[in-house]
């Protein structure tokens, strides 16, 4: 936790341009989806970046968990969705088109002869119209808003359509061109009727023939590739990521056939010329981890290309294998599809086939069907001999797995860090925005992009309200052109012009009060939270803190100190319990016991926890008059004490005292700390500290918050950003969350209410017990079930680091 005091430091900013990250959501109802999709990679290929887009598929109302996690992994800038006009089914289905244009054109008036310009009018008003009644619900708009926290306003989301149209938010590639350095040409495909055009577009993007004449007159002309059945071979390696040069000039030197030659800088493909003045960023692990995964996704619904076309833009190489192409192999017929089911299968790496193993996935297709396809596979293509291997998995598990994908930034953007003063949490003068440089002008109506700005010393999560109040701009911006992503503030350039923010550090404290405000709650640290904070700065802080309760013997003299059993008689090396406010004094007798005998370590630790003021130093007394015996500091006592209930002054001697013949030391531990334990504080100590030692991104916590509206008060034990997820959680020392069924009820449902007032992604239930009641966990597991939030269970093999 930051408290933001004033105080001057530096921090390194790394600051970024790239083009938008676009998401678009399309009809999964809609039959004429490889139509539909077809379009939505024209319009995609017309964007700047958007090669590096997503599809997903809903219904509108509601978007399925796989294609959430994608979305929240890709993490867009923009959401829109694909609206279908008459223009897609006049190129999908011409007849349609003209028996649906007649019926509108006929009622107008059968005697009127319309001119050639008035029938061209109303044909092209008539394809602009919506065709179907596909669009988003409020409920899932807000959804977006609130779980992606993409760009928007007013949680609306726009529609868009292909044949040209470019959303104002968006740059087209036509206006980057005129500013860039370009080649002369691009290439265009005529491939195979019989082989599905999304399959390879998804791979090299595509043109309208509005687009392509756009090109044209840029001074890029579309030089156009025949893939015949000779070349088609290597095109459909190509297309699958198989490709390889050496072997393919290796093969057309024994051969007199011709070779498919891939295109390169000099032709590029539609999408690659949309990433012109971009290249794909990511450190040497992030890479690594790529190149060692490869999926294959079986099926031939829309869901199972969607999968594959958006597994590569999260991190995971894929592949589309269509259902029906596979059944084709068992015809023993020589065609183009056999061509791209070899393709596609031995596409996989061999480092990944001989290794991990190829991953085979479906969308559409159950376990059964899917492991009958491999059987087809192994007898036709020879899938999984040689001792390759293939691992058929849920792929729900294949996205868990997708990260460290590299990302799209400009090319002269990256790796230039500056140091930048800050005053306590507020940045000294404005940070300079990030811009494009490769262009050779920047127009503010036709030019935007994405800067990005990362502080490496803090979290940032992905969640609403943060970015409106951590990024300042000479203008109030608001959701519609800032957001936090991927770890990073990130704000649309230009709006109106090119503006330099102040940035405010992120704090997990301040950020809860600014969510539980805008939801109409208060928020406060608790008594607890308060406790914890001043425990935690005396114990060293979460690691400190955590390496005390981990060790067994130190752990075993904090739990002394809170046992308030009585001492027998006679016992001299259990400390003292007091009658009269029933706590344990310790020793060094008893330290030592607590220690397994070792007088050096027992004194060391005592000396160690005095010093940090948790135990203070001081003398056991008991009055000769009212019998009542007390702990008396060493800061108040000379050769005498005066009684603490009676107020007689006496001279210390023996008979104030039992045994040894000279009076013991006794140490009390801090009443702060007292209470932090209490209130299972290590068990909150020990959960901090293994979050801060796993999380990937920078750890940020505060101390227990307590929340409250007129008709709910509540507490939260662990409040922090956890590997860069907003975490909240309760701590408890016997693995229950309550003394009945009732009690758990009552503090699962407040987790629920809290967790979705604060957008949390990750609800965390920690005990030192080695494991959680049963009934607990299924308790937690049912009210969390269907929700944003996600529970998980730590125990104490986690938390005391034990294998």
């Amino acid at each position: 936790m930051h408290t933001g005091n004033p105080e001057l430091h530096y921090e390194t900013i790394d600051a970024r341009a790239r083009p938008a990250r676009v998401a678009v959501l399309t009809d999964s109802a809609d039959s004429g989806w490889r139509h539909t999709t077809a379009r939505i990679i024209e319009f995609l290929s017309s964007v700047w970046g958007g090669k590096h887009s997503v599809i997903i598929p809903t219904d509108g109302s509601t978007i399925e968990p796989i294609f959430w996690t994608v979305l929240e992994k890709f993490s867009p800038d923009y959401v829109f969705f694909y609206q279908k006009t008459w223009r897609d089914i006049q190129i999908s289905d011409p007849e349609k088109y003209a028996v649906s244009l007649e019926s509108v054109i006929s009622p107008i008036d059968r005697d009127s002869v319309f001119s050639d310009g008035q029938k061209e009018r109303i044909n092209q008003e008539f394809g602009n119209t919506p065709a179907d009644q596909f669009a988003l619900h409020t409920d899932l708009c807000s959804g977006i808003a609130n779980r992606l926290v993409p760009f928007h306003f007013e949680r609306r989301f726009e529609p868009i359509n292909g044949h040209g149209y470019v959303p104002s938010q968006l740059t087209g590639i036509l206006d980057v061109l005129t500013c860039v350095d370009h080649p002369q040409s691009f290439t265009s495909f005529h491939v195979p009727a019989e082989v599905d055009a999304v399959w390879w577009t998804a791979h090299t993007g595509a043109t309208s023939a509005m687009f392509s004449e756009q090109l044209r007159s840029v001074g890029l002309n579309e030089e156009k590739t025949l893939v015949s059945e000779e070349t088609f071979g290597g095109f459909s390696d190509w297309v699958a990521g198989k490709f390889n040069p050496a072997r393919r000039a290796a093969m057309k030197a024994f051969s007199c056939g011709p070779e498919f030659a891939p295109p390169d800088l000099t032709r590029p493909t539609p999408f690659e010329l949309s990433m012109s003045c971009t290249a794909l960023y990511g450190d040497l692990i992030s890479r690594s981890a790529v190149a060692n995964r490869f999926a294959l996704v079986l099926g031939d619904s829309l869901a199972d290309f969607c999968l594959s076309y958006c597994l590569p833009r999260i991190g995971h190489p894929a592949v589309w294998l269509p259902m029906v192409w596979i059944n084709d192999l068992q015809t023993m017929k020589s065609t183009p599809l056999q061509s791209c089911v070899f393709s596609a299968v031995y596409a996989v790496p061999s480092e990944v086939r001989f290794g991990s193993g190829l991953t085979v996935c479906s969308a559409s297709t159950d376990a059964k069907a899917v492991a009958e396809v491999l059987e087809i596979l192994k007898r036709f293509v020879g899938l999984g001999l040689n001792n390759g291997n293939v691992n058929p998995i849920n792929p729900t598990l294949v996205v868990a797995r997708a990260n460290d994908a590299p990302i799209p930034y400009c090319i002269d953007s990256p790796n230039h860090p500056e140091i930048h003063p800050f005053l306590g949490d507020i940045s000294v003068g404005p940070i300079r925005s990030p811009r494009p440089t490769g262009f050779s002008k920047l127009n503010a109506l036709k030019h935007k992009w994405v800067a990005e700005v990362r502080i490496g010393s803090r979290p940032v999560p992905t969640v609403p309200f943060i970015a409106q109040h951590h990024i300042r701009l000479n203008q109030n911006a608001g959701a519609h052109n800032i957001r936090v992503s991927q770890q990073a503030y990130v704000y649309a350039c230009p709006s109106s012009n090119l503006q330099h923010p102040e940035i405010r550090l992120f704090d997990t404290f301040t950020a809860f009060s600014m969510m539980a405000e805008a939801e109409g709650y208060t928020c406060e640290l608790s008594d607890k939270g308060i406790y914890q904070r001043d425990s935690l700065k005396k114990l060293g802080g979460i690691s400190g803190a955590a390496k005390l309760f981990r060790d067994h013997s130190s752990r075993a003299v904090f739990n002394k100190f809170l046992d308030r059993t009585g001492v027998s008689k006679g016992t001299f090396d259990e400390g003292c319990v007091l009658h009269g406010d029933k706590r344990r004094y310790l020793d060094l007798e008893a330290t030592k016991k607590l220690m397994g005998g070792d007088e050096k370590s027992a004194v060391a630790l005592l000396d160690k926890l005095t010093a940090a003021k948790v135990t203070f130093r001081g003398f056991v007394f008991k009055c000769e008059v009212c019998i009542h015996a007390e702990w008396y500091s060493l800061g108040v006592l000379t050769d005498e004490f005066q009684c603490t209930r009676c107020g007689r002054e006496q001279t210390i001697r023996h008979r104030h005292w039992r045994q040894p013949g000279a009076p013991q030391i006794f140490y009390k531990l801090d009443e702060i700390v007292y209470q932090f334990l209490k209130g299972d504080g290590d068990v909150v100590a020990l959960s901090l500290d293994y979050m801060a030692q796993t999380s990937k991104h920078p750890f940020d916590y505060s101390p227990e918050i307590k929340f409250g509206n007129d008709s709910f008060k509540g507490e939260i034990d662990i409040c922090a950003v956890w590997d860069g997820v907003l975490t909240i959680g309760e701590a408890k020392k016997n693995g229950k969350l309550g003394s009945s069924d009732s009690d758990t009820q009552k503090t699962v449902q407040k987790y629920v209410r809290l967790a979705a007032m604060l957008n949390a992604r990750r609800v965390l239930f920690c005990t030192t017990s080695p494991e959680w009641n049963s009934s607990t966990i299924e308790t937690v597991e049912r009210a969390f079930d269907g929700k944003l939030a996600k529970p998980r269970f730590l125990v104490k093999t986690e938390l005391f680091g034990e294998s």
